[in-house]
């Protein structure tokens, strides 16, 4: 009975963790977008001098952003995984809390999510319609 009230803690420790670090990679993997996919088109929108969406031109201004603070970017998101880390141990250790876990779970998946696909499609829009413009 001892071993099974030790194992519990250790368990969702684990899981916390491994979640952590899917949210750290989702971040990452965001930056990553931020700072190799959307500078190949700046270059490109740049080339062709074409006046591009508000939202456009917002992300490009953040990827620059990105590169040029990356760094610090970097030691943000290895803080909000140690915060996400105590958050979801936390929470694991409640069983009556597992609506609010699922919830904090959707949010810190859908967050970076959302962020890629609305990056890519504000960047690849202008793109589509210069290519189209071209044929």
């Amino acid at each position: 009975m001892e071993v099974e009230r030790e194992a519990k803690p250790l368990h969702g420790l684990t899981r916390a963790i491994f979640i952590s670090a899917f949210h750290g990679l989702l971040w990452i993997v965001l930056l990553g977008i931020m700072f190799i996919f959307v500078p190949s088109y700046q270059k490109v929108f740049t080339d062709f001098e074409v006046d591009l969406p508000v939202m456009t031109e917002w992300v490009l201004m953040l990827s620059s952003l990105s590169v040029t603070y990356g760094h610090h970017i970097l030691c943000i998101i290895v803080v909000l995984c140690m915060v996400d880390l105590i958050i979801l141990f936390s929470l694991y250790q409640h069983p009556q809390a597992v609506v609010l876990r699922w919830l904090w779970l959707s949010v810190m998946i859908l967050i970076p999510l959302a962020l890629m696909v609305w990056t890519l499609l504000v960047v690849l829009l202008p793109w589509i319609s210069i290519t189209e413009s071209l044929s």
